[in-house]
């Protein structure tokens, strides 16, 4: 079962502050719609992961010589030391950019489902899915760090409903139809992968 997450807003926030930009500014969210920038971060983007493709976005903005050195190919067992345990923020703090709004949401991924398996029955539960996670929580240079779906469900998912993209065979059979010519196109480029909005009661 794929659970579709969102972003920790004080993570949002500490991104926002880190760029100096303002969590107002409007961007263009690609196959959405034009929204503030704090609600497609939010929502719509990956924004704790570092990727290859942020790490040389971040090096050609910043210009840093320390960076540049890191990602010098004799170097990658000292940047994968580096990375450790570090988020996108802790990358922007230790290498300041300066970018605009719609260029920033340009260079980040768009967030994805995580995925779990279930651990209920429905013979047991009926309309029911129940998940089993394991809730991430760590520290790094005396900063809280966590992660993006296991915080979610265990801080945020129950003051709302919570979307998820389940496997073909998780949904009853009247629904495989859609669902499959959906999935199908979706996972061939097509678009966004679906959501199924769904009421959450989470328990420790």
């Amino acid at each position: 079962m794929g659970v579709w997450p969102t972003n920790c807003p004080e993570l949002v926030a500490d991104l926002l502050t880190a760029l100096n930009l303002s969590a107002s500014t409007i961007v263009s969210v690609k196959e959405l719609h034009d929204m503030p920038i704090e609600e497609a971060l939010l929502n719509h983007y990956e924004i704790a992961r570092i990727t290859p493709d942020i790490l040389d976005f971040i090096n050609e903005r910043s210009g840093d010589a320390v960076l540049a050195d890191l990602l010098k190919p004799e170097r990658a067992p000292d940047l994968k030391h580096w990375l450790w345990g570090r988020q996108l923020i802790d990358l922007l703090e230790t290498f300041p950019v300066k970018v605009t709004a719609q260029e920033w949401i340009n260079a980040l991924r768009k967030i994805q489902p995580r995925l779990y398996s279930i651990s209920s029955s429905p013979k047991v539960h009926i309309n029911e899915v129940h998940l089993t996670f394991s809730n991430l929580r760590y520290s790094t240079n005396g900063k809280h760090r966590g992660g993006v779906c296991s915080t979610f469900l265990a801080d945020r998912a129950e003051k709302g409903s919570v979307d998820f993209c389940p496997e073909i065979g998780a949904l009853p059979p009247a629904c495989w139809q859609g669902y499959a010519h959906d999935y199908g196109r979706t996972r061939h480029g097509g678009g966004p992968l679906p959501r199924f909005p769904a009421r959450a009661s989470c328990t420790g």
